[in-house]
């Protein structure tokens, strides 16, 4: 096991050499930006079959949320999706890596528009999420208002107010009173 382990690494660490080796001289090495990186490994990742499944998951969950956080919404949903399709082979979706990855897709959904998927990958999420992590949690609360905002943007906002009342009771019970002077 412990040597599965280190070849698992091995290969990881190699993908990231390669991700971030010398600047291709065809470009001078004046040209490669953050963006361009991350667009090659999501390249590179999808067809990996090398490397370790956990491994090749995580890479696509980072690469994805850091190719929305670029604004880069497609290429982050195509990342997130590649990356939970991979996880939901092994892993169940009440599987916190899993749940932690959906969270992401449906951020990265409703980002793009579109909400309808977004709201197939939310719900169940939620769902499990309450179970998983207990229902006030941070993760869940975070799901539970991504949610609430699909629900707002398809024009379902009964919905949205529901979801989020035993939140907000909970944050009121929850904030800590100011101490008296």
């Amino acid at each position: 096991d412990a040597e599965a382990n280190l070849k698992a690494n091995a290969v990881t660490v190699e993908f990231l050499m390669r991700l971030f080796r010398s600047p291709d001289p065809a470009r001078d090495g004046r040209t490669v930006t953050l963006a361009s990186q991350l667009q090659d490994a999501l390249r590179e990742l999808r067809d990996d079959d090398a490397m370790p499944w956990e491994n090749r998951a995580s890479l696509l969950q980072a690469v994805g949320v850091s190719l929305g956080s670029l604004g880069l919404v497609s290429e982050s949903v195509e990342a997130l999706k590649l990356g939970d399709q991979i996880r939901s082979e092994t892993l169940p979706l009440d599987s916190a890596r899993r749940l932690v990855t959906r969270a992401h897709l449906g951020s990265s959904l409703m980002l793009a528009g579109q909400l309808d998927e977004a709201l197939e990958v939310l719900e169940p999420t939620w769902k499990s999420s309450k179970q998983v992590f207990g229902e006030f949690d941070a993760h869940t609360r975070s799901v539970a208002n991504l949610l609430a905002e699909a629900f707002r943007n398809k024009g379902r906002a009964p919905e949205a107010v529901r979801l989020l009342e035993p939140l907000r009771a909970w944050e009121v019970d929850n904030i800590p009173q100011p101490s008296e002077q």
